[in-house]
């Protein structure tokens, strides 16, 4: 098979009410050259079946069964069998994309380029103009990593990757992180990238929200933070981590948002590991507090009288002096 192929990589799993629409969107691509590569990662429904049936009227398709690993290894075999394929693409199996989703990425993919990124819908069925003029821009390395690492463009889909970006390591993840396994993974290609990455404002992807989703079902807690941030902290080279210390900061401020934001008890979190963690980092790279309230301004948070709280406590601990906060 000709190695310019894209494979696009769908894990399939309780989606048998959009997984046919999902698949329509790709087979209507103006790009023809693919394979789509559905895993059917153990699903209880009919939605393996019609997979199935699918595969049975287009050679494009290919159709993995597999018992369930959860999403992040369903990926990782999906990227195993696209072998013959020299770029990569995800869609999530409830949502579609653009009939010129791929026509539009690899348009921007060239020698000097290992990753573009491009735009999604947050809203199901809110259809992008096609004929808007759209922009592009080259995104450095160390700022492509930085807006992995701060969550920014995180996930996998609406980007077209080279194959070869796809080391081992990158799906190397617990099975029991289930929410921001793809901004490990992310981070991890990230770092694997020594060409541009190119960011493009078209909106190719439609996404789907719905109430069975994983960001609508599972609640994070202290312990599943401090798993996420041992994966995420193990993604970044030993040698480049001081370089990125101050944006993994960023991030476990705001996730002490989420975490604590609803509770002004300050027993609640003062003497748990996240917090004694995150007061050490703070210290040991010398993050200065105007610049933890620079990240108070303009985060967007529920409830800012506890990062207040925090605030303080963080400089009475440190600095050793007392606040008007």
């Amino acid at each position: 098979m000709d190695n310019s192929i894209i494979g696009v990589i769908i894990p399939v799993y309780k989606v048998e009410k959009y997984i046919a629409e999902c698949i329509e969107s790709i087979l209507v691509q103006t790009y023809t050259k693919f394979r789509l590569i559905l895993v059917d990662d153990g699903t209880p429904d009919n939605a393996g079946k019609i997979c199935d049936e699918y595969a049975k009227k287009d050679k494009r398709i290919t159709v993995i069964h597999q018992k369930n690993a959860g999403v992040t290894r369903a990926r990782a075999r999906g990227v195993e069998e696209a072998s013959d394929c020299k770029f990569i693409t995800f869609v999530d199996s409830d949502d579609t994309i653009t009939n010129d989703a791929l026509e539009h990425l690899l348009s921007y993919m060239n020698n000097k380029t290992n990753i573009v990124l491009a735009k999604m819908s947050r809203y199901r069925y809110a259809i992008p103009k096609t004929t808007r003029k759209h922009k592009s821009k080259v995104i450095s390395d160390k700022k492509h990593r930085i807006n992995m690492i701060l969550g920014m463009d995180s996930g996998p889909t609406a980007k077209l990757f080279r194959r070869e970006l796809f080391s081992k390591n990158v799906y190397d993840i617990p099975k029991s992180i289930v929410m921001g396994e793809d901004t490990i993974a992310n981070i991890r290609i990230a770092f694997n990238n020594t060409k541009n990455v190119v960011s493009t404002t078209k909106q190719i992807y439609n996404y789907r929200q719905h109430d069975n989703s994983i960001m609508h079902t599972f609640n994070k807690g202290v312990e599943y933070e401090e798993l996420f941030m041992e994966n995420l902290l193990s993604s970044i080279p030993k040698n480049e981590l001081r370089n990125y210390m101050k944006y993994i900061v960023i991030r476990k401020i705001r996730t002490f948002d989420y975490l604590f934001g609803y509770s002004t008890e300050v027993p609640a979190w003062r003497s748990n590991s996240f917090y004694n963690n995150l007061i050490s980092e703070i210290k040991i790279y010398r993050i200065r507090e105007l610049f933890i309230e620079r990240q108070l301004i303009t985060a967007t948070n529920r409830n800012k009288r506890i990062l207040l709280i925090f605030l303080k406590r963080v400089k009475n601990k440190i600095f050793g002096y007392e606040t008007l906060i």
